[in-house]
């Protein structure tokens, strides 16, 4: 059986704002190597083929660190910050050569390992539309939601905009929104585009 190609398009845009440093978040260390690296050793490891790394405006810095770690990596200016589904799509491109799968990763999640990677990816291969990777939390404060049906998912929302029994009883994402979502190429062209762009945000969760 030919084995199924996979773009990983990792979110990389993030100015940081939050941690109130001058120095774009996936570049910030922990043991002496950036967010970013992290979560580019993990896509190697797990063989996932091409990377597309999305970057904001004037981040060379974040590119330049994308490169020393994985110098196939493709990278991506996303001219405003409007939201997960706009981001993915500055790698359009990158999209359009139609990889089997596609596997969207922000950049500041130096904990993810290769093979929950290749565990994600395993459903796809049979047939699953999307898998999201999500955890549940003993406070919920602040986290995006999964909404599900036994094992479907469907829909995310942000924690602003989910009601007091969806707060207290849904699987919450590991990060903002997603952490890590597999999908097959058309089905992710098809749920970004018809997804409505944020307001701009000089850090929208990457």
């Amino acid at each position: 059986m030919k084995a199924r190609s996979c773009l990983a398009i990792v979110l990389a845009a993030g100015e940081g704002t939050r941690m109130r440093a001058a120095l774009p978040k996936v570049l910030h260390s922990i043991a002496g190597r950036s967010l970013l690296a992290y979560v580019l050793t993990a896509i190697t490891a797990a063989k996932v083929g091409a990377t597309a790394v999305v970057i904001g405006p004037g981040q060379e810095a974040v590119a330049a660190e994308a490169k020393r770690v994985m110098p196939s990596a493709e990278c991506f200016v996303q001219r405003a910050r409007r939201g997960t589904a706009h981001a993915v799509l500055a790698a359009k491109s990158a999209i359009e050569r139609r990889p089997d799968d596609i596997l969207i990763i922000y950049g500041d999640t130096p904990l993810i390992r290769a093979d929950t990677l290749k565990r994600l990816r395993a459903p796809l291969a049979a047939g699953t539309a999307v898998a999201v990777l999500a955890f549940r939390p003993s406070d919920p404060t602040g986290y995006g939601r999964l909404i599900t049906a036994g094992n479907k998912l469907i829909a995310i929302r942000e924690e602003a905009d989910a009601s007091a029994g969806v707060t207290i009883a849904k699987l919450l994402s590991l990060h903002k929104l997603i952490e890590v979502t597999v999908s097959s190429n058309e089905l992710m062209k098809t749920i970004c585009q018809s997804v409505a762009p944020s307001p701009e945000s000089r850090d929208p969760g990457s």
